[in-house]
């Protein structure tokens, strides 16, 4: 019988399931799990040099991001308020609180907070090099 030895990434994101599956099933009868977005899981970087972000980032009322990029894919969660999410060259895509969506790696993107009275919260997940920024500005911009 062959024994297959992960990868220190793998183990890492294999972690990091077992943690939220923890969390989850040691939630009050009374709390609801819901699953809001399932993607295949990207190739992750190799190495013990990998970290796992979670960043939440406000945005006032009709506020925007520049264009920018990940070096790694994320995954976004709208907490409060409603979002446009503008990938270069395609339709603008609204998304509400509750809502969340996948940027692959170096897409170029923005986002706007579609309302003019009220803030927008988001939070974002990545898996990256510790060393990798978590955006950068796109060229050109």
């Amino acid at each position: 019988m062959n024994r297959i030895n992960p990868a220190p990434a793998a183990r890492s994101l294999v972690a990091t399931i077992a943690v939220a599956a923890s969390v989850a099933f040691a939630a009050p009868a009374h709390a609801q799990l819901a699953t809001v977005l399932t993607r295949p899981a990207p190739v992750l970087p190799s190495g013990d040099a990998n970290v796992a972000r979670v960043v939440k980032i406000s945005f006032g009322p009709g506020a925007a991001s520049q264009w920018h990029l990940h070096p790694y894919p994320i995954y976004v969660y709208v907490v409060q308020g409603s979002v446009g999410l503008e990938f270069r060259g395609q339709s603008q895509q609204a998304f509400s609180a509750g809502q969340g969506w996948h940027e692959p790696a170096n897409a170029v993107n923005r986002v706007v907070n579609l309302s003019k009275t009220e803030p927008l919260d988001l939070v974002m997940f990545q898996i990256s090099e510790a060393a990798a920024p978590f955006n950068r500005p796109a060229q050109g911009d």
